[in-house]
């Protein structure tokens, strides 16, 4: 069986586990391989291997887990949509403010007149 093939199966069986199980399991798998072949296994498959560990932190969505995360981290797609939304941001505030050079309105608070 190759290394990929292993991981595959592991694919399949581990998700279910808990993190010490998936981390034991992944560990026994590394060693053995560098024990038969004296070379580590190639970095796509230790990148597959890694998002096994850190499935659960893959998984979530929560939208404020880099507040409530001691160490957080966004997947591809959620690091795609936080850039997004700071674009957008700031697009729609350099709009309000070209608006209001525009339209010269005051930047001032307004005047309380009682």
């Amino acid at each position: 069986m190759t290394f990929e093939q292993i991981v595959d199966e592991l694919e399949k069986t581990l998700p279910d586990k808990p993190l010490e199980e998936r981390i034991e399991k992944i560990n026994e798998v590394c060693e053995d391989h560098v024990k038969r072949t004296g070379k580590k296994p190639d970095s796509y498959q230790l990148t597959r291997l890694s998002n096994l560990i850190l499935l659960e932190d893959l998984k979530n969505k929560d939208s404020h887990k880099t507040q409530k995360s001691e160490y957080p981290f966004h997947s591809a797609p959620q690091a795609k949509r936080r850039r997004k939304k700071e674009f957008v941001t700031q697009d729609d505030t350099l709009d309000f403010m070209n608006f209001k050079k525009k339209a010269k309105l005051s930047t001032a608070p307004p005047k309380d007149n009682h």
